[in-house]
Parts: C-alpha cells; structure tokens; sequence
C-alpha cells in the first residue's frame, strides 16, 4: 500500500518586511491521497502466463490443426462468399477484422502469411494466458487464500493442452476465457445481496462471446443463466423490499442473461447472411430459397431474370435451323426395316407446328422431380415423345435410312442405355450462366453411351416417312437446336422461387437445421484414443484434434497431478454427501460457517464441473476434446477450493499437507518449464515431427 499525502498549515503569516505589512493567509487543509494496492501473486502469475503463450508466436510458420481451415473461412468471408461451417461465425469474424485493418492482402504471399498467423494466433494466445489470472481472481472472489489461489493458478498455467491450442488459430481459449469471465461476475453477484444490473449486462455479453465462438458455449450459458434465473428468484423471500420492485428486478436480470446472449449469438449469423451475399463451395447443401439469394448461384439467375427456363418435366418443341429449319418430330409409324427384328418408330424433323412435335424432357432419378431443376450444360436427360411414349435412342452400329454416314435415332419403349442424352449448351457461359432458356439458348445433344450428335441429315424420307427430314447420330456436332416452345410441368416452383423473398432469420434457420438436425458431415463415432469417462479424468496425454487435416497434437500431462486432482476430486465429492447426510439426520459435524463456505464453493465450482462433464454423455464423443479444456478449469477451481477450506479450518489435523502441498506445486511448475513438449502425428502413417523439443 503507497499513500502519498500533502498537507498545509493553516494561518501562514506572510510578512512584507520591504513594506512594514503583515500579510495573514488562513486555508483549509488540502490533502491529496491516493491509495493503490499491487497483488505481487496476480502479476506474477499473469507476467509468466503471457510469456509462456505469446513467446515465438510465429513459430512454426506453416497452418497446423484448423489454421488452414480457419485460413479458408477467412478468404471467403473476405470475399463476400458465403461458407457453410460447422462452428459460429464469430472467430472467423474477428479475424476478417483484423485482416481489413492491418491491410493484409488475401492472396498467398508468404510476407502476408506469415504476419497474418502471428496477429491471428495472438488473439488465442491473449485470451489463453488470461485464463490463470482469471481463475485466481475467482478464487480470491469466493474467498479462497491467495497461497491457494496462486497454486490454482500455476495449476491450470501448467495444462499444456490449454498452453498447446493457445498458440495456434484456434477459438477454444476465446470460449474458455469468455465463459470464466462470466463465471467471475456471477461469483461477484453472489457477494452482494442486490448487485448492479451492469454486471449481468457484462456476463451476457461473455456468455454471447463465448457462444459466438464455439457452440460447446452454449454449455456455460446454460448452467450460468439458469444459476442466475434461480438465484434472483430466491430474492422473492426479502420482505424488505416491495413486491413489485421485486418482480421488475427479476424480470430485468432474467431477461438480460436469458435473451441477451442468443441476441448477440443470432446477430453473428445475421451479419454472416446479410455480408456474404456470393455463391461458395456450400451452396448444395442449401435450399433452393437460400441459393436464390446467392449472387453467381443458378438459381438467383433463375430467380432473377424473366426467361423460361427449361427444368426437369419439361414438355418442349425443339428447333434447328441446319441445315434446313425444321422441328424435331415423332409419328406412331415404324421404320419399314428388313434386316432388323426390332421396330423403330419413325424420328423426324418437320418444317411445321405439330402435336407430335413434344417432347418430355427427363432427368436421372437422383435429381428430385419436385425441384424447380434447370436444366444445364452437361446434365443428362432422356426425350420421351409425348403421345407415343417412346424414348428418343440411338443406335450404335445401324444405319440411319437416308444417309449410312449417321446412326439410327428411332423412338422406343426401352429408357435405358442409348437413351440418355448430355445437354451441351453453346453459348459462352458469360452470356448463358450454363443454364437452357427457352428460346435464348442453343444446345448440342450428345448420346451418353456412344457420343453420337443428334443431327438433321439434310435428306428427305420417301413416301413412308411423309417426305419429312431424316434425323441420325453423327460424330460431328453440327446441328444446334433450341426449344421455342415450353411447357413447364412445375412452372409453379419457378414462379414460387421468383415471389419468395427469404428473410435472414429464415437463412439463420436453416443452417441451424443444417447443422443440427439433418446434418451435413459424416463424423467418426470414436476418437482415435480412449474414450471411456474415466479416461477423461486421468488422460494421462491429452490430445487435440483436427477433422480438416486429421491431425493430432499430443500434448504430454503430468500424470501424478492427474491422479492427485482425482484423488482430491472423490474426496471432496465423499465429504460433502457424507456431511450433507448426517445434517440431514440432524448431526451436526462442522459450524454453521464451514457448512455455509462448502456450499457455496460446491454449487458454483463443483456443480459446474458436473454439469459441463456431463456434456460427455450428450455429444459425439471425439467433441469432447473441446469441452474438456473447460472442464478441467473447474475441476482444477473445485479441489483447490476444498485444499484451501481444509487447511483453513482442519489445519491441526492437516498440518503436514501444507509443505507437501507447496512443494509438489512447485514441482509441477519446474517440471512444465524443463519437461514440456508436444507433436503432431499423422495416425495414417504414423509419422511424427516435433515442434517443440524438451
């Protein structure tokens, strides 16, 4: 404690002696003090804890885990295109701000590439090395020693796997961070018997953060909120304060820390909709609606512009004009062949409009037939000829009847094989959008089995074909048809596409869908390591996982430390069940204020720890990498808190433990400065290269 103080007489008497006059000043005293206390424990634990995260960021210099998923993320998002990614936006956000900022060009330039991996992994390496000082504070908050406190801290600066993921790209240290910041006010709020309105503001605004950076967030703002809404309703029993004050006080608190968060959760998606309007790599795994508002997806041409377009079920009259115009055309009549046993029903090219001039157009079954599907270059359909049922084939090794340079093109029963056509659209993408419109686009049609082109031969049938023009497959891709009439069979989904203005809650919606209930990634059901809930007690090394490039970190613990936490973990868990049932039989074992200490320690710390492992359970199980960071935390919080109420009140009994204590904190401090090391290891081939070396 420094106080600097400065004080002044009072009847200073001045005297003039060059006048002979006595000047006499009287004043008040003025004093000036400033009191300020430095917590020596609290700077050095925050002093090492910056050091150890921030030291050699730039190092390796090279993506490892999801950088380089997260390096993709950011290129879009700079882009305006929008990606469709299995975390919230709020990461990837941050760091586009960055980027704009600091002037970082997107394109792979190795200077660029490099600063951008310092500056984004500073973001996680701050937020991580704020984690030891954060749990100290939360200790010292819930009234924990400071020795105690710091050895709390030392313990969870000693987590390598927090350390390990910290210093990469990464938004689990941003969780962590955010949802024990919460954590903090809450504990803050729980001292006061009616706290400032502000703190539940500030602990929605880090439950917001935090849910913006993973969804595993989520788990805070349950047990955090849902603490919050019982705890002010516990205020009802006050008599001293009127009713309705009462409820407006509750309404307010419960409001802000139940809609805030998801209010600030939404408005990331909301900004993600609204700014990356584009199309990306994502797109078809979209609604059609969502599509349609993507500037460069098919649909938003569609929906968009006034053409017909040609989609799945189409009824259409093709047109050609080589080398004579004409309309493809189909009659009930067979080709009069000899040396075939087969009939052929005749397909020729008729200079006027006809009944027999439809055709249906039809796309392979793996494309919903209740889509509004437009059709596009490369796509495969059949030509089913409208009255007489038949498909439009060609026939490889049987000659056309008016010209044996071309191929047979007859109408039959059989859909299958020769019957499929690929769609070739002509003209330049820039001007079609590889789409077919009605009477604007012209297309090729090329058989899917043989390559044949299905041409007008230029020859004309005798009698029996009506003098009507020949049509045969051809090598050469010279006739160009287009469809001048159109009947839309489901014209309605096109006009329904067109009329829909889809709002971003919608989008927000459906990708929420997407990722939750139909799902959009097929995820391994087990980790590569163990994966029993004991095993997440002890896990002996501690692994950090990749899906984008299958990569894992092994980050080496300290197992005895492991064994002591869970040691201390059953003990307490034993000693609160065995003290809670014995006062419920009217024992009475402790005072009033250990009893008292013990459960507030225990709902807030041991409770969460609980609540946030129980997510196990719940989750695909190669998750649980994630949650567990935080877990640990209040697992480390909860045996601390116990340690520190047995030497403070059972210190005669537990004397001893105290040296022994210290000194194996101690131990683990040194042993994480001179034996810590972590690799990353391909389990495809088994081939390991350090980054850093003990």
């Amino acid at each position: 404690m420094v106080s600097l103080k400065k004080e002044k007489q009072d009847d200073v008497d001045q005297v003039d002696h060059n006048s002979g006059v006595d000047f006499t000043a009287n004043s008040d005293v003025l004093e000036h003090s400033i009191h300020y206390a430095v917590d020596l424990y609290l700077v050095s634990v925050s002093a090492s804890s910056v050091l150890f995260y921030c030291l050699l960021l730039s190092k390796p210099g090279y993506f490892v885990l999801n950088e380089e998923h997260y390096s993709d993320v950011l290129k879009n998002y700079l882009s305006s295109n929008f990606l469709l990614d299995d975390n919230p936006p709020g990461l990837p956000l941050v760091l586009s701000l960055i980027t704009v900022l600091l002037g970082f060009d997107i394109n792979n330039s190795p200077k660029s590439d490099t600063l951008k991996l310092f500056y984004c992994r500073l973001i996680s390496a701050l937020a991580g090395s704020a984690v030891p000082p954060l749990v100290y504070l939360i200790l010292r908050t819930m009234k924990v020693s400071t020795l105690i406190s710091t050895c709390g801290a030392v313990l969870v600066l000693s987590n390598s796997v927090l350390l390990t993921d910290s210093r990469f790209i990464s938004a689990n240290p941003i969780m962590a961070l955010t949802s024990l910041l919460a954590l903090h006010f809450l504990c803050k709020t729980r001292s006061e018997n009616y706290p400032c309105v502000k703190n539940y503001v500030a602990m929605s605004v880090c439950l917001g953060i935090s849910m913006t950076m993973l969804h595993l967030g989520f788990n805070s703002y349950l047990f955090i909120a849902g603490f919050v809404v019982y705890q002010e309703f516990q205020r009802f029993g006050d008599l001293s304060k009127p009713e309705k004050e009462l409820w407006m006080r509750y309404l307010c608190v419960a409001g802000t820390v139940v809609f805030l968060p998801p209010l600030l959760y939404y408005m990331t998606y909301w900004h993600l909709v609204r700014s990356c309007h584009k199309s990306g790599v994502t797109d078809p795994y979209l609604s059609t609606s969502f599509q349609a508002e993507l500037e460069g997806n098919v649909y938003h041409s569609i929906k968009n512009t006034d053409k017909t377009w040609i989609v799945n079920n189409s009824n259409i009259m093709l047109h050609t004009e080589d080398p004579y115009p004409c309309y493809l055309h189909s009659h009930p009549f067979d080709y009069p062949l000899t040396d075939v046993e087969q009939s052929f029903q005749q397909v020729t090219c008729y200079s006027a409009v006809d009944g027999n001039n439809w055709f249906k157009l039809e796309a392979p079954p793996s494309i919903n037939k209740d889509a509004a599907h437009v059709i596009q270059h490369d796509d495969v359909v059949r030509m089913k000829h409208l009255l007489t049922g038949k498909y439009l084939t060609v026939f490889d090794g049987v000659e056309a009847v008016s010209n044996e340079l071309a191929n047979l093109v007859a109408g039959t029963s059989d859909g299958e094989g020769e019957s499929w056509w690929i769609v070739e659209i002509v003209d330049e993408k820039q001007f079609s959008g590889g789409l077919w419109a009605a009477n604007y686009t012209h297309v090729r049609f090329r058989s899917n089995v043989t390559g044949h082109y299905l041409v007008q031969t230029g020859m004309r049938l005798p009698e029996w074909g009506f003098e009507q023009m020949d049509i045969g497959g051809a090598s050469n891709a010279a006739a160009v048809w287009t469809a001048t009439h159109a009947q839309l069979s489901n014209s309605l989904q096109v006009e329904e596409l067109r009329s829909t203005e889809y709002s971003s809650f919608s989008k927000v919606l459906e990708i929420h869908k997407i990722l939750f209930v139909t799902g959009r990634y097929d995820r391994v059901k087990e980790h590569a390591y163990n994966t029993s809930p004991y095993t997440w007690l002890i896990p002996g090394l501690s692994m950090l996982y990749s899906y984008t490039n299958k990569e894992i970190i092994q980050a080496r613990s300290n197992t005895l430390l492991e064994q002591g936490m869970l040691l201390c973990l059953f003990s307490h868990i034993a000693v609160f069940t065995l003290l809670l049932i014995r006062r419920a039989r009217g024992f009475v074992d402790v005072t009033e204020e250990i009893w008292t200490n013990l459960c507030e320690r225990n709902v807030v710390l041991l409770l969460g720890f609980l609540f946030h492992y129980s997510a196990f359970f719940f989750m695909q199980r190669p998750l649980f990498i994630f949650q567990f960071q935080l877990t640990h935390i209040y697992l480390v919080m909860s045996c601390v808190s116990f340690v520190d109420l047995l030497l403070r009140h059972f210190a005669h009994h537990l004397l001893y433990t105290l040296p022994v204590f210290t000194a194996y904190t101690a131990m683990v401090f040194v042993r994480f400065l001179f034996h810590f090391h972590f690799s990353v290891g391909y389990p495809a081939d088994e081939n390991e290269f350090f980054l850093l070396v003990d």
